[in-house]
């Protein structure tokens, strides 16, 4: 289950952060001083192959993969997010419903609204890309 971290470091001049940690996700939102959620950077399978979904109100959706900085054995380096192909939503969405249960309702709700907007996103542009191959073929 996720549970929201005290203490977490505010910086002067950006919105109020909270983050929210479990062994294999965690959740970092931004408030407006109104508390609506301005964006969020959702970190998951993080005990295996790692990688983050960031939602952003004025910029949008991302997904990285997350390179944890180890170099077989040379000095760690600090982690880094490469940009990514889409994430797989459903996949996404199912881990993170598996562990909202101590998320205020308000965040829960509205993570998994915009996973779940995503995911319809996502089946449009593989709706179009499917529908382009087959005219494609067909036509050859």
């Amino acid at each position: 289950m996720l549970h929201e971290l005290g203490g977490v470091q505010q910086i002067k001049g950006e919105p109020l952060r909270r983050w929210f940690y479990d062994h294999d996700i965690d959740l970092v939102i931004w408030q407006d001083p109104a508390r609506a959620i301005i964006g969020f950077q959702l970190a998951y399978d993080k005990t295996r192959n790692e990688h983050s979904l960031s939602w952003h109100r004025d910029r949008g959706t991302k997904h990285y993969v997350v390179d944890d900085g180890e170099n077989d054995g040379v000095t760690k380096q600090a982690p880094l997010l490469n940009l990514n192909r889409a994430a797989d939503n459903e996949h996404v969405l199912a881990l993170f419903l598996a562990r909202t249960g101590e998320l205020p309702d308000q965040i829960a709700d509205f993570v998994a609204t915009t996973i779940r907007s995503m995911a319809q996103s996502n089946k449009g542009g593989s709706k179009a890309l499917s529908d382009s191959l087959e005219r494609r073929r067909n036509a050859q």
